[in-house]
């Protein structure tokens, strides 16, 4: 493995680990960019908040895509590793802020 993380090619996951338990696998495997990520997205909407999203994809420009979109925190990225021509992304939905959680706003004065 080379010393650069932001290499597509390499992707991140130490060897001893265990990936994370997936409440939902998504296989958008052979969809190229932007797919992978707005599918992710769409399926990330549709769970709980902490549920973990699998995703497998074989487009290699993924592995920086999904790091994107957990930059945004659009969604927490656990692990990623290279399975072959696969590519497992975890992902976790974001649990939402205090002051944004349906019955914690504090009442006008």
């Amino acid at each position: 493995m080379q010393d650069n993380p932001r290499d597509p090619s390499e992707v991140m996951m130490a060897p001893e680990a265990s990936p994370p338990r997936a409440d939902r696998v998504l296989d958008v495997r052979d969809l190229r960019c932007p797919l992978p990520v707005l599918r992710s997205v769409k399926a990330l909407r549709s769970l709980a908040p902490g549920a973990v999203l699998e995703v497998w994809t074989t487009d290699p420009a993924s592995v920086e895509d999904m790091r994107a979109l957990a930059a945004r925190g659009a969604a927490d990225l656990l692990a990623q590793h290279r399975d072959g021509e696969t590519i497992h992304h975890w992902l976790r939905q974001p649990t939402p802020p205090e002051s944004s959680r349906p019955g914690d706003e504090t009442p006008p004065r």
